[in-house]
């Protein structure tokens, strides 16, 4: 973690952000209209799948908002569930206004201070939640700047089979996706070669 904070610092400090933390209803209500559904929306148009409200409301009890601030302007935030030793970020959104805050760093410095956050409320690990299992993924990249490592998911609903036939070659785009060989998560193109997938 404190790598991260030292690596990934830079921007918020140089903008000179900072952070609270609240369990309000109507700053969760704000974040939730103002930031979140805008935000989610022009990220993913049509593909767009919306957190319901309840969700975020729930997740008020056993966790908290994280917000960042450019001088008196909220500009970013995070829902985050709170475990035992462990951060669950729910939702991050930035706000959608004529200022683009993303390109600034506001959601960068959102993501140092909840690690900064962590680290001194003695949290082991920070939950990025799930992005798609393959190295080229935009999602995944950006989280492993973060120092994430892949998983293997419990939830069952999750999981799909690749059946490629022994005399043909992985096609390209799936060589660095990852799967799971009975031991860890490895690129299908190192299984192939490993012949650790049947």
């Amino acid at each position: 973690k404190q790598r991260i904070l030292t690596l990934r610092g830079r921007k918020a400090r140089k903008r000179q952000y900072r952070y609270d933390t609240t369990r309000a209803l109507s700053d969760i209500k704000t974040f939730y209209d103002i930031f979140y559904k805008p935000y989610i929306r022009k990220r993913f148009g049509r593909a767009t799948h919306l957190r319901r409200f309840s969700e975020f409301i729930a997740a008020r009890q056993h966790g908290m908002l994280l917000r960042v601030w450019d001088g008196n302007l909220w500009v970013a935030g995070m829902l985050c569930l709170r475990g035992k030793k462990e951060i669950i970020i729910l939702a991050s959104a930035v706000l959608m206004d004529k200022t683009d805050h993303l390109k600034q760093g506001a959601l960068v410095a959102a993501y140092y201070f909840l690690f900064q956050w962590a680290e001194e409320n003695r949290m082991e690990s920070v939950s990025l939640l799930r992005s798609r299992p393959h190295l080229d993924d935009g999602v995944f990249h950006h989280k492993m700047l973060w120092g994430a490592s892949a998983l293997k998911d419990s939830w069952p609903h999750t999981c799909y089979t690749i059946r490629i036939p022994n005399s043909e070659p992985v096609p390209k785009i799936l060589e660095n996706q990852l799967v799971w060989d009975g031991v860890a998560l490895i690129t299908l193109q190192a299984a192939r070669k490993t012949s650790k997938i049947p």
